[in-house]
């Protein structure tokens, strides 16, 4: 039903909301002062009365499509005609919310403003509430009654509506020093902020920040309340973080200035050359001595450099979009890596595989490969090893590569100042990225091991 009746007779009184509680079988419970402003009945008036006794006379059957709404849904909006006092029609916006449905009763309560003049909807106000989530928010009116109540409050505090502020305080004292701190905010600042303790729900007491500020066109109170039990954890997550984005930060620059270095060196070792040998070509062109016959011989020369130029370039973009081996199995990819280790390094490297080895792709794939070789050049640099042994094993949920060399290791010291290089912690970061991990051992005398465990998804097959 929208709308009033014809003639309608609008009672609006600025600065308040109506709020009721009822019953279906028990009647009105609560009636709020914005509803005695709006509607200009006494509570004693209506208390244990029907609210369908309030409707319109066409309305009250449509009261009965609310209700199985409620009990559906959990809430709804509408427009109704009320009888205001003396009787006259007057048209209402309603947020019906279910409270409780048991077999003894069905209570909802009802959030009302007058239609006309009215710049925003009760439904409206609601939405302002939900959008605050993940923090509880709720709308008290001047009485200090929850009136409406997003759903992170009524999952913190239980069903809430029709509640006094004072009921979610440990005590009386507690409830009156934040009333007093809350009255103090509103004359400075028009709003308040404060730390207290609340209970929730299932009786437990929190630590919490409480803001809010005065709805001035409804005559409420717009109230946030924060959790502040794990801000401890919290604030040590965060510098954890913190500490973590540095050293990916420093490892990102690290990474990109060795991205500019190996471009400049394919640019020289591919384009630069060439274009060098094209300009000494030009320049021994001379069109005023060579026949035209020996000048177009000379251009075609230098067409088809240009042409074998354009065709390295389109190559050297190829590949740098595409990256090495992408179009190999890992199995294959590794086989070549250890080929390539073999003919660039005096370093002899062997490979072993246990069991089928899942072809990787995207991440993991990238992460191994990385590892295999970070740990093959470490070796080469530092281990003074005379071979490196890589296996590679497949475990019922994840792949296991360990790299290891028979060099001259280290001791405890030397083996935890290691851990916080670049290289090495480049290593675990990347593992720590897919999900996987590194365990770095050595001993002295007798080598250092790296193993790379990296998880299987389901859909990581062979």
């Amino acid at each position: 039903m929208k709308g009033a009746e014809s003639g309608a007779v609008a009672v609006a009184s600025p600065g308040a909301l109506a709020f009721v509680l009822a019953g279906e079988k028990s009647g009105i419970i609560q009636w709020s002062s914005g509803a005695e402003k709006l509607l200009r009945y006494k509570g004693e008036q209506v208390i244990g009365k029907p609210f369908e006794h309030l409707l319109s006379p066409q309305a009250k059957d449509f009261f009965f499509q609310i209700r199985v709404r409620l009990r559906s849904m959990g809430s709804t909006s509408c427009v109704l005609p009320m009888l205001a006092l003396p009787k006259a029609p007057v048209s209402f916006q309603w947020l019906f919310s279910l409270v409780e449905d048991s077999p003894e009763d069905m209570k909802f309560s009802a959030l009302g403003v007058p239609e006309e003049g009215c710049l925003f909807s009760v439904e409206f106000l609601h939405l302002v509430l939900e959008a605050v989530r993940p923090e509880a928010a709720v709308l008290l009116d001047d009485e200090g009654r929850v009136i409406d109540a997003n759903t992170a409050a009524i999952s913190m505090f239980g069903q809430c509506l029709g509640h006094f502020g004072r009921e979610f305080f440990p005590s009386h004292e507690e409830w009156r020093a934040a009333l007093v701190e809350a009255r103090r905010g509103l004359q400075k600042e028009r709003s308040f902020s404060l730390k207290v303790r609340v209970k929730i729900s299932g009786d437990r007491i929190l630590p919490v920040a409480i803001s809010g500020s005065p709805l001035a066109p409804f005559g409420s109170f717009f109230v946030i309340v924060r959790d502040l039990s794990q801000k401890e954890e919290l604030e040590k997550e965060k510098k954890a973080l913190e500490t973590r984005l540095r050293i990916l930060g420093y490892r990102l620059m690290q990474l990109q200035q060795e991205e500019r270095i190996r471009l400049a060196t394919e640019l020289h070792d591919e384009i630069s050359q060439k274009l060098t040998l094209l300009r000494w070509k030009v320049s021994r062109i001379d069109a005023q001595t060579l026949s035209s016959e020996k000048l177009a011989k000379e251009c075609g020369e230098v067409m088809e450099m240009v042409d074998a130029l354009y065709h390295d370039l389109g190559n050297l973009v190829t590949r740098l979009r595409n990256p090495q081996f992408e179009e190999l199995s890992l199995r294959e990819a590794l086989l070549r890596k250890l080929e390539f280790f073999n003919k660039a390094f005096e370093l002899p490297c062997s490979i072993s595989f246990v069991g089928e080895i899942p072809n990787l792709r995207g991440a993991k794939r990238h992460v191994a490969l990385c590892v295999v070789q970070e740990a093959y050049l470490n070796a080469v640099r530092h281990a003074k090893a005379t071979q490196v042994c890589i296996s590679v094993e497949r475990k019922p949920e994840e792949l296991v590569i360990s790299i290891a060399d028979d060099g001259i290791g280290m001791s405890p010291k030397e083996l935890k100042r290691a851990l916080g290089s670049p290289g090495m912690w480049g290593m675990a970061l990347r593992a720590e990225a897919v999900d996987g991990y590194l365990e770095v051992t050595s001993e002295k005398g007798k080598g250092t091991r790296v193993t790379l465990h990296l998880p299987l998804g389901p859909g990581e097959t062979e």
